[in-house]
């Protein structure tokens, strides 16, 4: 059984939720007062190489407190949500990382798109800013 705070991640590609949770959590404070040290900015490669090796419970991701545990089918949202700043809840990010899986399926069915773009830019690319329904929109062809 589930707790009340559990979400449901189980349909979900867990490089995808990871990358919009990381995006949706603030930089630690620690590291904007500085102008010495950058924040780090997000690796595909070293996210998924870290969950793998905590066993998908991240606590800490490139300098932003994620506090979720992705193992299973049911992740608890509440530390995620206490740590995220005025950024997204958890059940807002699941979502919208739900609702931008199912448009590119929908768009691959169609025949829509020729090369399916990444679920997350490359990591020189990655934004700290929030991610909004914008980044839902189809990738451009080339």
């Amino acid at each position: 059984m589930s707790s009340p705070k559990a979400c449901y991640i189980g349909d979900l590609n867990k490089e995808d939720l990871l990358f919009a949770l990381w995006e949706n959590s603030q930089t630690a404070s620690c590291l904007n007062k500085t102008t010495y040290i950058k924040p780090p900015t997000y690796s595909r490669e070293e996210a998924l190489r870290q969950a793998k090796e905590f066993n998908w419970y991240i606590i800490w991701l490139f300098g932003r407190p994620i506090m979720a545990n992705l193992a299973g089918d049911y992740s608890d949202s509440g530390e995620y949500n206490d740590y995220r700043g005025s950024n997204l809840m958890f059940h807002e990010v699941v979502e919208l990382v739900r609702r931008k899986a199912k448009a590119n399926t929908t768009s691959e069915a169609d025949g829509d798109v020729k090369d399916v773009a990444p679920a997350h830019p490359a990591a020189s690319a990655a934004s700290a800013a929030p991610v909004t329904d914008s980044s839902t929109s189809k990738p451009s062809e080339h």
